[in-house]
Formats: C-alpha cells, structure tokens, sequence
C-alpha cells in the first residue's frame, strides 16, 4: 500500500514540474535584459540576470557564455508561461530536471523496498 501511494504521489509531483510546463504550453515572448549580475569572469560562480516584460521583472539564471554576448537593453526570446515565475530559454525542454526527478525518484523507490525488505529502523 505504501509503494502504491509513493508510486501515485511521484508520477503525479513529476508531472507538475515547472520546466515540463513551461516547456508544453508556454509561449516564446521577447524580453528586455535589465541587468546583468557581476563581470562573468569565472566558469564557478552562478551569474543571473533580470528581465522585464509586461511590468513584470524575472530572474534567470545564466552561464559566462551568455554575459559575455549580451548586454544590459537587449531583447532576447525566452520561454514564458502566465502565471509562472520560472523562465525558460526556448531551446530549453525541461527534461533535465525532470530526469533528475526521476533519479530521487528511483532512489527513493530503492530505500522504501530496502526498508520493508530488511526493516531497517524498526
């Protein structure tokens, strides 16, 4: 009964991932780069950037490569869905999170049998 209601309960939270969401319905909109974060000068740090559209500001996560071929007024293309905050890039799918999901998942899957099979903590 457990396995049965962690079964359910993943494939239902799986299907309600942001990114696959987005990705399906949302539409591609032209956005305005409002600003960079930092000089994107090394490969470790996480670099972001904020965009405007229709009065609303967003954050969006951005690698070296991106600050160093766009500036702070430029319009670029990006993925968005009404009522979402996230935002996607248009060649972005979604499926890299939503494997990841599937990885936790499977380990999470993995535990619940070890547990019943050699009850563990009982």
């Amino acid at each position: 009964m457990v396995l049965a209601i962690y079964v359910y309960g993943f494939v239902y939270l799986m299907l309600q991932f942001p990114d696959i969401k987005i990705a399906r319905e949302g539409k591609v909109v032209q956005m305005k780069i409002t600003e960079i974060s930092g000089h994107c000068i090394t490969t470790k740090a996480k670099y972001y950037m904020k965009l405007s559209y229709q009065g609303r500001i967003f954050d969006k996560q951005i690698g070296v490569r991106f600050c160093e071929d766009h500036a702070v007024g430029d319009l670029i293309n990006m993925r968005y869905l009404e009522g979402y905050d996230k935002l996607l890039f248009p060649t972005d799918d979604g499926k890299s999170e939503f494997w990841s999901g599937i990885g936790l998942g499977v380990l999470g899957l993995v535990a619940i049998i070890y547990f019943f099979k050699f009850k563990v903590g009982v």
